[in-house]
Order: C-alpha cells, then structure tokens, then sequence
C-alpha cells in the first residue's frame, strides 16, 4: 500500500486527524481505495479494458466527507492510470469533474470520450 501525497500535504495531511491516508489499488476487487488510520474511507469502482481503464464510481463514506479524500483517491488513482499507460475514460460524474477541475490530467481521456468532461447542464 503506497502513501497519497498529493496536493503536498503527504500521508498526514489537513482535515485527517493525523491519522495516515493511503490509496492502494485492490486489483481483486476492481477498485482503488482510500484509507484512513487503516480503515476504508471510500473507494473507486473500475473495470479494465484495452489499454482503459473506465471509472465507474466513486464513494467516500459519510463519516470521512469533507475531508478532501476523494480529491485525494483520484488524484492518485489517475496518477496510477498515467504509469501504467491506461487511457481514462471517466464515467463517474466525480472524475469527470475533477479532471475538468484539474486540467493536467486532461490528456489521460481519448478524444472520444472528451464530450463526458462537459459541464453538466
């Protein structure tokens, strides 16, 4: 399991308590997760295709929102999909919006699937 460290605040950044975060791919379960203090905080759902990987969803438990977690899980999870040379096709409405939010992840999405980081109406 590899410590998050995006964004610079490392393992123990604001809004955790001091508890370790960590994001992890749990490849058996089709997901990357997010912990906190060792428990699961929330997860992103994926399936694997030809040299995609397809973001399906995305959940952080009531109890750890506001915390800036899910910001955290998909910036790693994204940063992991750039290694691995997978394009992103972001069907969940919350990777969509975060890479329309952070646009140096915009090149991870094939122009085919660009129409899906389009502003909601």
């Amino acid at each position: 399991m590899a410590d998050d460290t995006a964004g610079g605040t490392g393992p123990t950044g604001a809004g955790t308590g001091g508890d370790s975060v960590a994001v992890s791919d749990n490849s058996g379960a089709s997901r990357f997760e997010i912990t906190v203090g060792g428990v699961t905080a929330g997860f992103a759902v994926y399936r694997l295709r030809a040299g995609k990987i397809i973001f399906t969803h995305t959940e952080i438990l009531p109890e750890f929102e506001g915390r800036g977690l899910g910001g955290r899980l998909a910036s790693a999870a994204l940063d992991a999909s750039r290694a691995s040379g997978r394009a992103v096709v972001p069907l969940c409405p919350f990777f969509a919006g975060y890479i329309r939010r952070h646009p140096a992840y915009r090149d991870l999405v094939p122009e085919s699937y660009a129409d899906l980081l389009d502003e909601e109406t």
